[in-house]
């Protein structure tokens, strides 16, 4: 009999909203559109929301359908791998070619970058020039990809030491702090320089902590949805951390910085991945959807939205660029946004889809759509 696991439709549909911000805050890189300005760059902490429910929903997935590494890894390659060859082929196709990748001697060379994007290493090397360039969001998926790897070994025994394992994470910032002072890593500088603020920000053992929280989000999920409590209750609750989850992001950072930028390494975590601590109990009391928000983000038109957001996340700043760089009148909110979710979704629907249904072929169905 397969496992019948539960489709947590309402962290689907968000995941359309955290796609939003950082859409919203790469809409700064181009346009000077006039209520642009309003739009908080702290945003970019949409990527932190990712990072801390792809935790949470491998978790929910196989703490319940235990699988071989191998099935995980195929299951994980078929999620991201043909959306991010796609994206990464329309990049020399249709974005004009002094726009492509920054280009520099030797290891620095775009032929080099395209290699380490190709292969989603890029992430590990703290280098700007590495991370940003081609399409260059993937650098997300590079980190996520180490995600899997580590997966197993933080799965196990999960409840008994989810709290060890996330000290052990968050112990890494410490170390990564000290070596910082020791080598005198520049908090900053050029794309092709080796700086902490790149190893902060893409970084995936400077990272994994967030996909760990959302490990142990699960873990206190488990206790949380036995809770019982009216509609009423749960719709307050909802709206509760809504507006936390706002606050932290956009004034979070700039009531932490005088207490941390002193410490380059955990000043830099503060700036793009200190929300992580709200997002996870955000992602707890929207998981079971037992308020009046939740239950509007399980509706079908919702959920689509959510299922075509890792498609519009690797796509749209192609887009973005495209437009400005070749039709710049057309790029109005309406043309920029409209043409970004047409993008996402006839690379949802054409590619996403249908090439993970093959490449998983023969393997366990019953995965919730948010996995």
């Amino acid at each position: 009999m397969p496992v019948v696991i539960e489709d947590l439709k309402s962290l689907t549909s968000l995941r359309f909203v955290a796609a939003m911000m950082i859409l919203l805050v790469h809409s700064l890189l181009f346009f000077k559109w006039n209520w642009l300005p309003s739009i908080s760059p702290n945003f970019i902490q949409g990527v932190s929301f990712f990072f801390v429910l792809s935790g949470f929903i491998l978790t929910h997935v196989y703490s319940q359908r235990p699988t071989s590494f191998r099935q995980f890894m195929r299951a994980r390659l078929a999620r991201i791998f043909p959306v991010h060859l796609a994206a990464l082929a329309l990049v020399p196709l249709i974005v004009r070619a002094d726009s492509i990748s920054f280009d520099g001697p030797g290891f620095l060379s775009k032929w080099w970058i395209l290699a380490a994007n190709i292969t989603l290493t890029q992430s590990l090397v703290p280098v700007l020039a590495y991370n940003f360039s081609w399409n260059g969001v993937a650098w997300s998926i590079s980190t996520e990809l180490f995600f899997y790897l580590v997966f197993p070994l933080l799965l196990m025994s999960l409840k008994r030491t989810w709290a060890v394992k996330l000290l052990a994470c968050a112990l890494l910032l410490v170390a990564a702090e000290v070596l910082v002072v020791l080598f005198a890593i520049p908090a900053k500088g050029t794309v092709y320089e080796f700086t902490a603020a790149a190893l902060v920000y893409v970084s995936p053992v400077m990272r994994v902590f967030e996909f760990c929280l959302g490990m142990a989000a699960y873990v206190a999920w488990g206790h949380v949805r036995r809770w019982g409590g009216s509609t009423l209750i749960w719709t307050l609750a909802e709206l509760a951390a809504l507006v936390m989850t706002y606050l932290t992001v956009v004034h979070g950072q700039g009531l932490l910085h005088p207490l941390t930028a002193s410490f380059p390494i955990v000043d830099k975590w503060v700036e793009c991945c200190s929300s992580s601590l709200i997002f996870a109990p955000t992602i707890i009391i929207f998981a079971s959807a037992r308020g009046y928000l939740g239950k509007v983000l399980t509706t079908a038109p919702c959920v689509w939205l959510g299922q075509i957001s890792f498609s519009l996340y690797m796509v749209h700043l192609i887009v973005m660029k495209v437009m400005f760089l070749n039709i710049p009148t057309w790029c109005n909110e309406f043309t920029v946004y409209g043409m970004c979710l047409l993008a996402a979704a006839a690379l949802y629907h054409g590619v996403e889809a249908p090439a993970r249904l093959a490449l998983t072929s023969g393997m366990p169905r019953n995965v919730p759509v948010a996995a």
